[in-house]
């Protein structure tokens, strides 16, 4: 504010300075993991040992000698969320099924199934692998570069991401000589106790996390998403179906009957 002197007057006017800059809406990246999966799952250790459940979030930045507002606390709870590691409960944090298994395996390899899972859970991440599945990843300014121009990514952020992603793949051991050999086994380990092998081969979903399909003999386990629920909605999985029911009366149906006459 500055003074302004008139006859018999005096007035005060604000004189104000834009930056044209200033006025347009600042641009951000879409989300992406700010921390790659191994720290996240270290970040998950730590929830975990201060109980697992509605841990408040001041409890666990203290932990780490952070605020709850400090940007690597932040960009930590944002990581994990993003590799449904954890949850939000009523403005406090929980670890996920997907989590406890990680840190509590049934079996020996269950925990690097969970690992991989993991890695297919943020939706940049399953965007980048159904890209590059089965292919040579570009060196790092390349795919900084691909992430900023296909996908979003802000230049400041682009360097970043690309990082985070290579060094989650390594975490998930599916770089094999800088190719992606991530592979899923078709039916996801249980990721929760209402979720169970029965012997070794039968995997029995719970109806909470997968859609379940039988066509002709032929069982169809379905990870129950937002995304796979529109699909079927509509109609996408038509076509997979009649292929699936077509195999099963072919193959299934025709060989169980074979056995019965005999």
């Amino acid at each position: 504010m500055l003074p302004l002197s008139g006859k018999g007057r005096k007035c005060k006017i604000r004189i104000t300075m834009e930056n044209s800059e200033n006025k347009q809406q600042k641009q951000r990246s879409r989300p992406y993991p700010r921390y790659d999966l191994e720290d996240a799952v270290g970040f998950i250790r730590v929830v975990n040992k201060l109980g697992g459940t509605k841990v408040s979030p001041q409890v666990i930045a203290g932990e780490l000698k952070k605020s709850v507002t400090n940007s690597s606390y932040t960009g930590r709870v944002s990581s994990a969320k993003q590799f449904g590691l954890l949850s939000d409960d009523g403005g406090k944090f929980s670890l996920t099924d997907l989590c406890r298994g990680i840190l509590f395996p049934r079996e020996g390899g269950d925990e690097m199934d969970l690992i991989k899972r993991a890695l297919n859970s943020p939706a940049l991440y399953v965007e980048l692998i159904n890209k590059f599945g089965g292919k040579k990843i570009p060196d790092m300014t390349a795919l900084g570069n691909i992430l900023h121009l296909d996908y979003g990514i802000q230049p400041l952020a682009k360097d970043y991401a690309a990082k985070n992603f290579v060094s989650s793949l390594e975490y998930a051991k599916v770089l094999m000589n800088g190719i992606l050999t991530f592979e899923t086994s078709g039916i996801p380990a249980p990721a929760s106790a209402s979720e169970t092998w029965v012997g070794k081969e039968q995997f029995v979903p719970s109806e909470k996390n997968y859609l379940t399909f039988e066509f002709s003999g032929v069982k169809v386990i379905i990870p129950r998403r937002k995304e796979t629920e529109e699909a079927i909605a509509d109609g996408e999985f038509k076509s997979a179906k009649e292929a699936i029911a077509e195999f099963g009366e072919r193959f299934i149906k025709k060989d169980e009957s074979a056995q019965n006459t005999q």
